[in-house]
């Protein structure tokens, strides 16, 4: 249980954070612990940007692998999006060599 805020208000802002950061990293691994197990609660957490949903109680071991698993996702998030920029700056560059040849 959280003091003044809840779990979706606490997504929702940070929601909104990510969307006005100027940072390319738009990736946030939020996992949701609830006692809550209605499918609305699993709906809205997902729909509100969760990537992963356990109900109490839950196994601290598959915690730790589902904390591990987004880790290594967000990782590769960046890791893509690390690539793609090279590779779009890698066809500006080509396309402004192509343009330049056929002038």
């Amino acid at each position: 249980m959280m003091p003044r805020l809840n779990g979706f208000e606490v997504m929702e802002q940070l929601k909104e954070a990510r969307l006005k950061s100027l940072s390319p990293n738009k990736f946030l691994p939020i996992m949701v612990l609830t006692a809550d197990i209605t499918s609305e609660a699993k709906h809205k957490a997902l729909a509100g940007g969760a990537k992963d949903f356990l109900s109490k109680p839950f196994d601290l071991i598959e915690v730790s692998y589902r904390i591990k698993n987004l880790l290594e996702t967000q990782f590769l998030y960046q890791q893509l999006k690390s690539r793609n920029m090279f590779l779009e700056d890698k066809i500006v560059k080509f396309l402004k060599i192509q343009d330049d040849w056929y002038k």
